[in-house]
């Protein structure tokens, strides 16, 4: 809808009555409306009602605004993950990406919310290969880890946290990979490929793996990288 109109003023009232006739993605567009406007309760009401007509788009908004990192959202953390959660119970890649970030971060705004390392996991591969923000952030995961919230005394005597998810670059490179196929020329995830590449050769983190180096390489090599290309001549 808000594509064939530049002017909200001119789309607002054709949404209305767009909406009024039962076209329920109309709904989603005025709350869009009333949330950018700053009217949270007017969007929240039209998201719940096109949510309720079976609007999967509607969850992830919803979701998305009450674990927005903007001050004057209205947070609500457990409204997140159950408006997240119902749209991921349909399938719906957004809302699983959407509940894989709050799991593997915690809620924007209040540390530590609701993490669930293996949760996050389990969602953002969900939303799997039609998903480029879910497989950067899966990526990540996997590159660094993530840390509980439980903690214990390491060999050293120093206090440490429990890994929720080992490191596995590996599975990184995989993730960026599939990441940047489905969103080609995002010159970061090609940084991060050549980073892994780098890793791998020089055995920051991981045992130093030529052949895997290489792989890395060569994809970036494949998309244009300069860099990826001196770093992969210089294998020989």
């Amino acid at each position: 809808f808000m594509e064939a109109y530049a002017d909200v003023d001119q789309a607002e009232p054709l949404l209305e009555e767009a909406a009024a006739e039962g076209v329920t993605a109309a709904l989603v567009e005025l709350g869009r409306i009333a949330q950018s406007a700053g009217d949270y309760d007017r969007a929240a009401g039209l998201y719940t009602q096109a949510a309720d007509a079976g609007e999967v788009a509607a969850c992830y908004r919803l979701g998305s605004m009450y674990n927005s990192p903007l001050l004057e959202a209205p947070h609500d953390y457990a409204l997140a993950e159950a408006w997240f959660l119902r749209g991921a119970e349909t399938g719906d890649p957004d809302c699983c990406y959407g509940l894989g970030r709050l799991y593997a971060y915690g809620g924007s705004g209040q540390e530590g919310y609701g993490r669930d390392g293996q949760k996050a996991v389990q969602y953002l591969q969900q939303a799997g290969d039609r998903h480029a923000a879910a497989l950067e952030t899966l990526g990540d995961i996997y590159q660094k880890g993530i840390l509980g919230d439980e903690t214990y005394v390491d060999a050293s005597g120093s206090l440490a946290f429990v890994r929720v998810v080992e490191p596995d670059l590996v599975k990184a490179l995989d993730c960026f990979e599939r990441a940047y196929l489905l969103d080609s020329g995002n010159d970061y995830l090609l940084s991060r490929i050549v980073s892994i590449g780098t890793a791998f050769l020089n055995g920051e983190g991981v045992e130093p793996d030529s052949a895997m180096a290489r792989e890395a390489f060569a994809f970036a090599v494949e998309q244009g990288s300069a860099e990826a290309r001196d770093l992969l001549d210089g294998l020989g």
